[in-house]
């Protein structure tokens, strides 16, 4: 039992850091990222934020931020897959 709190606790301190990061990097939290990029497709969100796409995507990548799969935003919206998603 201790053992697992402990590891939801060094888990929680590596959010807070990721999150820290993507802050510093782009301005808004990881959370924030998350939620726009799942609003809009990537290339909108980057300009908005300052940095290019390619940066944001590695960025995503880097952090663990969730961002849509490829071809999400090029397919008709009743069928795109809902998919749930840790922030």
């Amino acid at each position: 039992m201790e053992k697992a709190s402990e590891a939801r606790r060094t888990v929680a301190a590596l959010d807070r850091l990721q999150s820290d990061v993507v802050l510093e990097l782009v301005g808004v939290s990881r959370d924030t990222l998350c939620v726009l990029l799942w609003q809009s497709p990537m290339a909108k969100v980057a300009p908005k934020l300052g940095v290019d796409a390619r940066t944001l995507k590695r960025i995503c990548e880097l952090y663990n931020v969730p961002t849509p799969p490829q071809g999400y935003w090029s397919t008709r919206p009743d069928r795109r897959s809902i998919r749930m998603f840790k922030a």
